[in-house]
């Protein structure tokens, strides 16, 4: 059985039989109807063609390959040599990438307590009271803690004073809670019988202080700010007595101090 080709323009039969390694005669032979027709071929016309193996092609003919040859010798429609599919490079082969490292975090290391600091209230409480005591160390309980100390006096309630004059300031709240006993047995007895104002219960010499509130504030001030105090770097309880008042004053403060630390802890923490 013959193979077709598909003429395509700009065709004739000189050229195809060139093309496929035969004649115009053997061509005219397959195709009888070109006879009648006065060898004329037009575009989409097929014309049987020798049946030849790969082999016999010329494979000199320019723009030709194997593959388009074969497409020819096989379809019925010639195949166009844009229409042939490129052979495909291979995709490149992406090294193979090491797993990630797995790192485990590092636990921080507990904080190293410094001087005057403790680990808990129950700590802090557990250390006895001396007039070497830094009052910029903070107390670390709460305000009912001090309203152990508080409760029964005319300064209930003014835990909450005394702590945020810590805050304010950074002095001792414990400290000052003494300081109010030592002047004034937590208010019962207004220091200089009122002649500083009536919310004077800490033995300042400050006028016109009108309430505990604003008694306890102006208390923290004077020892952070005064000239007398922190500012001259006396910041222990013997160091602030002899300006305050006196060195017994000094004693009476750390005393009731350590008794004001004390109670808390047995009422509170020691359950």
């Amino acid at each position: 059985m013959s193979d077709f080709y598909a003429v395509k323009k700009g065709d004739n039969l000189t050229k195809i039989a060139k093309q496929y390694n035969t004649t115009v005669k053997e061509l005219l032979k397959l195709n009888p109807n070109l006879k009648k027709g006065g060898n004329l071929i037009f575009v989409g016309d097929k014309i049987n063609l020798p049946a030849k193996s790969i082999d016999d092609i010329d494979m000199n003919v320019p723009g030709l390959s194997l593959e388009r040859h074969k497409k020819e010798l096989s379809q019925d429609k010639p195949v166009e040599e844009k229409q042939i599919a490129k052979a495909k490079k291979p995709a490149p082969v992406k090294p193979k990438q090491p797993a990630p490292a797995i790192i485990t975090p590092k636990m921080p290391e507990p904080k190293k307590l410094q001087q005057g600091e403790f680990a808990s209230v129950k700590d802090s409480l557990s250390q006895k009271v001396n007039k070497n005591f830094d009052v910029r160390t903070p107390f670390l309980g709460s305000a009912e803690d001090l309203e152990v100390i508080l409760k029964n006096t005319p300064l209930r309630g003014q835990g909450k004073n005394f702590l945020a004059a810590q805050e304010k300031y950074g002095v001792n709240a414990l400290f000052m809670v003494a300081i109010s006993r030592t002047e004034s047995s937590f208010g019962k007895h207004i220091s200089f019988g009122g002649r500083y104002g009536k919310g004077n219960f800490v033995g300042l010499k400050v006028p016109n202080i009108r309430t505990f509130e604003e008694c306890i504030d102006k208390l923290g001030d004077t020892i952070a700010n005064g000239k007398y105090y922190y500012r001259q770097n006396k910041t222990t309880i013997g160091q602030i007595a002899p300006t305050y008042c006196d060195y017994r004053w000094g004693d009476d403060t750390t005393k009731y101090m350590d008794i004001a630390r004390r109670d808390i802890l047995n009422t509170n923490y020691n359950g």
